[in-house]
């Protein structure tokens, strides 16, 4: 049996006009500038332009769950109905409004939030290819291994 399956990562939006374009094609970006605006007085055109790609909060978490909320709108208009739907971080966000436990008012303001506490934590993390010795060095903790390809060991740090 075939299952479809939306997975929403965690943070990190890319910037790039084509995405932008394509995002606003989705039935929820003029719902999502409406309650931004209106609630949080946010300007999203200008948030993207300015933070995309940037991978920092505030905003990051809240631009991740805007991105993939519109692309799922997207997937299914072009006939993609999930049968299953999985986040990682703050892709448990977006996975929580596809499934229909909470409004789009309440993700987008849950994201803004977690964005907002997390800029304030004096931390670090961090993604790259490190090896043991490397790892050692920093002042962090490994958080987790991601994977192993051609170029080495891919963890995430903390601290």
């Amino acid at each position: 049996m075939n299952r479809t399956v939306f997975l929403f990562s965690g943070e990190g939006t890319r910037s790039s006009q084509s995405q932008f374009r394509l995002l606003q094609q989705s039935p929820s970006w003029a719902r999502i500038e409406d309650i931004l605006s209106s609630t949080l007085n946010l300007d999203l055109k200008h948030l993207w332009n300015r933070e995309s790609g940037r991978h920092r909060c505030p905003y990051s978490p809240l631009l991740t769950v805007v991105s993939q909320i519109c692309l799922s709108d997207l997937w299914r208009q072009w006939g993609y109905r999930p049968d299953v739907m999985v986040g990682h971080s703050t892709g448990e966000l977006s996975a929580a409004y596809q499934a229909g436990f909470y409004s789009l008012e309440d993700i987008l303001h849950l994201a803004h939030r977690i964005g907002k506490i997390a800029s304030r934590l004096d931390g670090i993390m961090l993604h790259g290819r490190l090896s043991d010795a490397e790892i050692g060095q920093l002042p962090v903790n490994l958080s987790s291994f991601n994977f192993e390809d051609d170029g080495g060991r891919h963890v995430t740090v903390s601290g």
